[in-house]
């Protein structure tokens, strides 16, 4: 997303440079409509990101409090909100992926993989600020866990389509230590 903008405002700067370059008015008018035309997509774009993510921090509230409810939700989303849905969680669960953070309620010899990814699953159900101070490390991992969580947008692809949710790789990998730089 920053990565966009920063090719937009570069985009900006060099088309600034470029007007001492053109010769006519209807070319000044062609290259601001140009310009203009970019900013218009990248700001969809970007525009779509941010709502693909606040829809996931609705979504995986609603599961901890009613999981039907948030599998009905999710189900009435496109069908490609549900791979993106994925991704997000993937993201997610990836950040909380850190040996430090699971220190603080296990042993360093009693580390269960599965459940430190259910527990991070019940951080994430938890919201984005409580989330946010995990990842910030401003409070402290608590040992509660969600195992449904992971297994939320399977469900509501069953109910949308009454097909088996397709395993795509998402571009991380949630599972315990898989965050190679943070467990070391």
């Amino acid at each position: 997303m920053n990565t966009e903008l920063e090719q937009l405002k570069y985009q900006i700067i060099s088309s600034i440079v470029s007007l001492n370059d053109l010769a006519s008015l209807s070319e000044v008018k062609n290259f601001l409509k140009n310009t203009l035309d970019t900013f218009q997509t990248t700001k969809k774009t970007v525009s779509i990101h941010v709502d693909d993510e606040l829809l996931f921090w609705e979504i995986v509230c609603l599961a901890a409090i009613d999981y039907q409810k948030a599998i009905k939700e999710l189900a009435n989303q496109p069908l490609s909100y549900l791979f993106e849905f994925e991704e997000i969680l993937a993201q997610k669960l990836y950040n909380l992926d850190k040996k430090e953070l699971a220190l603080t309620i296990y042993d360093s010899d009693s580390i269960s993989k599965d459940d430190f990814l259910y527990v991070r699953c019940f951080i994430v159900c938890q919201g984005r600020f409580f989330y946010e101070k995990i990842v910030n490390k401003e409070i402290q991992m608590i040992n509660q866990t969600f195992e449904p969580l992971l297994y939320l947008s399977e469900k509501a692809y069953f109910e949308k389509t009454e097909v088996e949710f397709p395993l795509l790789p998402t571009s991380v990998s949630y599972e315990t230590g898989s965050n190679k730089t943070e467990w070391i």
